[in-house]
């Protein structure tokens, strides 16, 4: 209400309803295309424009995280006025936090990589600047929304770079950059990396009293994987918990969904495939009544941890209710396969091959288990090729990643992220060093 006040007196259209804001994107985003990406004039936008920019800007990055559809509207919004004033600075960002928003969530926009090939064009003329650093933390957002990790890794370390050199960026900027650089990390593989120099960007963060930065460093970050797979299952979930206290959001944000993954991967981890099941339920059921569900990295990561526990669940029931279970796990699967993601495809064809094994069809399940070493492979996801590569070898302890890494228990972790009715040792060894 606060906010809604704040933009009827600069003028920012706030509409009240799902549908007004839909609508409000679409128009917005069609007179971009219609328009092009030409800058105007080149001139500072006249006092109650930049008011009303602003506006935006602060909307914008505030329900970034919550109301990702309003978010969108103001980006949108943002956009249009800033080519229309045409003013360099206001224009590269408008044009890179499109490129992140739609890249979550397409709603009638352009390719994001148009957008941030403009947004580099423009930013570009002026080396070193903050702008140059926001458009490699932008496309950081870019990447991991499309699961591309190494390319993640490389645009939020090299924002932080920028940031560093510069002596500038906001805050929230370069969590944003941490943020993604350490799940990048964690998807990439280096979880011992991450465990060890994590604690030392929190404190940081406390330090200077950025209370965004230490809630958001450890629950967006993907670094309570890590946790579990160094054997402290009960403590992330604890930890998670605490945190999400802490956040204090009522509504079902990012935070609060990250939380709730972590809780459900601890449940796995202890082999506690019953409360994973209802807590996934629970979870599916806020976050369809949220916005967070059309935002496609989001829901990959939310219909993997829901294969892995109905796959867990059914391994150890019989008859109808396994039945049933396997349904809801086939589902997830063949969501995951058709987003034409790397990276979701290959989970699709892990869940694939875990339900295959439940059912005693070995043929199946290695096959998919083949087919998702290559598309993990190609990806750049480390962990999740270890562990096809663990099922394939019927033993993770001729996986050198797991070793590398200190997994405290591998078995515990396949359990949790490749469940199933594993009850043969393959004849493939040699796939293991592929």
């Amino acid at each position: 209400p606060a906010f809604r006040q704040v933009c009827r007196e600069a003028g920012v259209p706030y509409p009240r309803t799902r549908a007004l804001l839909y609508l409000s994107i679409v128009w917005l985003r069609l007179r971009v295309r219609i328009r092009g990406l030409r800058p105007g004039k080149g001139g500072e936008p006249p006092p109650r424009r930049r008011i009303q920019m602003d506006t935006c800007w602060t909307g914008l990055i505030g329900t970034s995280m919550l109301e990702t559809t309003r978010s969108a509207a103001y980006s949108a919004r943002y956009l249009w006025w800033a080519l229309e004033a045409g003013e360099p600075r206001r224009l590269c960002r408008a044009l890179a936090a499109e490129a992140a928003i739609t890249s979550a969530a397409g709603i009638a926009g352009m390719r994001p990589e148009t957008l941030m090939a403009r947004a580099r064009q423009i930013g570009g003329k002026a080396p070193g600047s903050p702008e140059e650093a926001f458009l490699s933390c932008m496309a950081a957002v870019v990447a991991c929304n499309q699961g591309e990790w190494n390319v993640c890794l490389a645009e939020s370390g090299n924002a932080l770079t920028r940031y560093t050199e510069c002596g500038s960026g906001a805050g929230w900027e370069r969590v944003t950059a941490t943020t993604y650089w350490l799940s990048a990390r964690i998807m990439t593989g280096d979880w011992k990396g991450v465990i060890t120099e994590l604690p030392g960007l929190i404190l940081d963060g406390a330090a200077r009293g950025d209370r965004y930065a230490a809630v958001n460093l450890q629950l967006l970050s993907n670094s309570f994987l890590a946790e579990v797979g160094a054997g402290r299952a009960r403590e992330a979930a604890a930890r998670a918990e605490e945190l999400q206290r802490e956040w204090g959001q009522p509504r079902f944000d990012m935070q609060r969904f990250c939380a709730e993954m972590t809780r459900i991967d601890c449940h796995m981890y202890e082999g506690d495939a019953g409360s994973a099941w209802l807590r996934f339920c629970d979870a599916q059921r806020a976050m369809r009544r949220s916005e967070l569900h059309h935002i496609r990295v989001l829901r990959v990561r939310s219909e993997y941890a829901g294969a892995c526990c109905a796959i867990a669940l059914a391994a150890r029931e019989a008859g109808r209710q396994r039945e049933q279970l396997l349904k809801e796990a086939r589902r997830f699967s063949k969501w995951l396969s058709a987003t034409g993601q790397l990276y979701s495809v290959g989970l699709g064809a892990l869940t694939g091959a875990c339900i295959s094994s439940v059912e005693g069809d070995r043929q199946s399940a290695e096959t998919l288990l083949r087919v998702a070493l290559t598309q993990f492979k190609d990806a750049g996801m480390g962990p999740a090729h270890a562990l096809c590569q663990a099922r394939l070898a019927g033993n993770p302890r001729q996986v050198k990643w797991f070793a590398e890494q200190e997994i405290a228990e591998p078995a515990r972790l396949l359990e949790m992220l490749a469940p199933g009715s594993w009850h043969w040792q393959t004849r493939t060894p040699d796939l293991i060093h592929k």
